[in-house]
């Protein structure tokens, strides 16, 4: 690994605070090296502007915490750098290692800004690899070209950029399945990719998760999903594919469907477009089975045992996510705010939501002001939005 790959990926997961003691003291050494300078720069600079407002009050409070931010990294480094003069460090690195620990860190900084939890099972502004051991890495990267995240029996999971990831096979020798299931994770407003072993690919939509082995058994393939995921699945009649979702089990039979199972939405719908699945309900009364057509979904209601199975109207507003846009066919207002706080990261009173219903496209390169002003115009309605809250 280059000095600047280890760099990025030590940033990165510090952001996503996974970093360990041994990790976070390499990380300070390469702030202390002056060489880094412009390297280290440029991944700060490529990050603050996209989460943060420099505004003044924030510059404020940044400047009242570089001298806590100083104590607290001379305590926190090794004795051998302590011992060197401190212009290295303290001249450009000051700056840069405040910022990055007056952010990223409790100096009660996290409750003025709001943006990062502390903790990273829970962190929706970073894109993560949860490991069987419970091990966090971040998949942020605007750097990143490709890297091994994992290697084991034969087999390799690549980041081949950012938001797409493979499994490759490494060895041509038969070697024993692993069982152990691995996790990735789409930050808000971002999504993921990932082509399984077997030429299978999944598309996570914002704030989902997908749960996965790296190679399949001998019997069946299973997969795991929270949140949105549009599957395009590879045929095998001898090797079933099981998707698993917190509210029903899907089999698949070689096909491309798409799944919505966010915890916050009242329904559950499944979506098929190819091919053939069938839907179980797994809380409640389970009732029957499901048998999808191409052009059908089915609606399971959290809260009770209805299951609706119908013909969609249009495929479009199902599918828009994965063309990177909102497609809306008399959809309320309500649905619209639950796709905005996740994709947006932006809260919402939802207690003063008025009743209206859009039909239009908003493309995912809009600004959060700029959806809003579209959603105004069509509606004749106020939208306000202050101190990152939407309220009517």
């Amino acid at each position: 690994m280059t000095k600047q790959s280890d760099i990025e990926n030590l940033f990165q997961k510090y952001l996503a605070n996974a970093c360990d003691e041994q990790e976070t003291r390499r990380l300070l050494k390469y702030f202390e090296d002056e060489s880094n300078a412009s390297y280290l720069k440029e991944c700060i600079s490529e990050y603050l502007p996209e989460h943060y407002d420099m505004d003044d009050e924030f510059r404020k409070e940044m400047g009242k915490s570089f001298i806590q931010t100083d104590e607290f990294i001379s305590n926190l480094v090794s004795a051998d750098i302590q011992s060197k003069p401190r212009s290295a460090i303290f001249r450009f690195g000051r700056y840069i290692v405040a910022a990055c620990f007056v952010l990223f860190m409790a100096f009660g900084f996290y409750t003025y800004m709001n943006r990062i939890p502390g903790n990273p099972k829970t962190n929706s502004h970073v894109s993560l690899l949860v490991l069987p051991s419970g091990q966090i890495d971040s998949l942020e990267s605007k750097y990143v070209n490709e890297r091994v995240l994992i290697e084991k029996n034969g087999l390799a999971l690549i980041q081949e950029k950012e938001n797409f990831l493979k499994i490759v096979r490494t060895a041509n020798e038969s070697k024993p399945v692993d069982p152990e299931m691995y996790s990735i994770r789409a930050a808000k407003g971002r999504q993921l990719r990932l082509k399984l072993i077997d030429g299978s690919v999944v598309a996570l939509n914002s704030l989902s998760e997908l749960s996965f082995t790296l190679d399949f058994s001998s019997d069946k393939r299973w997969l795991e999903l929270k949140g949105e995921g549009y599957f395009d699945i590879v045929s095998n009649p001898n090797l079933p594919l099981f998707v698993k979702t917190p509210d029903q089990l899907i089999q698949v039979y070689g096909t491309k469907f798409n799944v919505r199972n966010y915890s916050d939405d009242e329904e559950v719908k499944t979506t098929l477009f190819h091919g053939k699945v069938s839907v179980k309900k797994v809380k409640g009364v389970s009732g029957s089975e499901h048998i999808l057509k191409p052009g059908e979904q089915v609606v399971l209601k959290k809260n009770d045992d209805n299951v609706t199975q119908k013909k969609i109207d249009n495929e479009v507003e199902v599918l828009a996510w994965t063309s990177n846009k909102f497609v809306y066919e008399g959809t309320s207002l309500k649905e619209i705010m639950k796709d905005f706080s996740r994709w947006y990261d932006v809260e919402v009173d939802w207690n003063t939501i008025p009743e209206f219903r859009y039909e239009g496209t908003i493309p995912h390169e809009y600004s959060l002001e700029e959806a809003l002003k579209l959603l105004e115009k069509t509606g004749n309605i106020k939208i306000n939005l202050h101190n990152n809250r939407i309220t009517f």
